[in-house]
């Protein structure tokens, strides 16, 4: 028939919107299964932006350390990166950094990453706090943080202000290094 199911061009195979590699002959691992379709790959680089659910902080990205770099593998994306900046006004609200796709809305949706930081005072007013999560919620394009605690299961968010910054402006200022997978909408 005339229906175009691959074509092959000067980057390798294309396939059509909606249609991949079907892997049905694998066995259902004794889920749910949604698709074994291979529909999407892409693979980039995002310019995030900080931001906050209140004021907005004022901040100097520095050029070096101003994207995230992602893997989107059907609707699962993991996003990877080291983030510098240095902060002008501190704002006030949980801190927030953009995500290069919308997550999943569903409820069940919400994802947990690692995050390690330098030159950030995430302890403050917390003196049970151990480490940091990265986290994405659902129908969210940013990723926010919790200070996880001890017999704690509503870790609070990492909030903006005049105490976020240990040494306001000295440096290189605040660094993070990140690491998450969410799904997509």
């Amino acid at each position: 028939n005339t229906t175009e199911v691959a074509s092959l061009n000067a980057n390798g195979i294309a396939f059509p919107s909606g249609k991949g590699i079907d892997f049905s002959a694998t066995s259902d691992a004794n889920g749910t299964m949604a698709s074994e379709l291979f529909s999407d790959y892409e693979r980039g680089t995002h310019s995030f932006s900080v931001t906050s659910s209140s004021t907005n902080p004022t901040v100097s990205i520095s050029s070096n350390h101003s994207k995230l770099y992602y893997t989107k593998i059907g609707d699962m994306v993991h996003v990877t990166g080291e983030l510098r900046w240095t902060i002008s006004s501190h704002g006030t609200g949980h801190l927030r950094i953009s995500l290069p796709f919308t997550s999943d809305s569903t409820t069940s949706s919400n994802s947990q990453g690692t995050a390690q930081t330098w030159n950030v005072d995430w302890k403050y007013g917390r003196s049970d706090a151990e480490y940091l999560l990265s986290e994405v919620l659902p129908g969210a394009n940013y990723m926010i943080f919790r200070i996880a605690c001890n017999n704690s299961l509503n870790e609070p968010y990492l909030s903006c202000g005049s105490n976020y910054q240990k040494t306001a402006n000295s440096g290189y200022g605040v660094e993070y290094q990140v690491s998450i997978w969410y799904r997509t909408a």
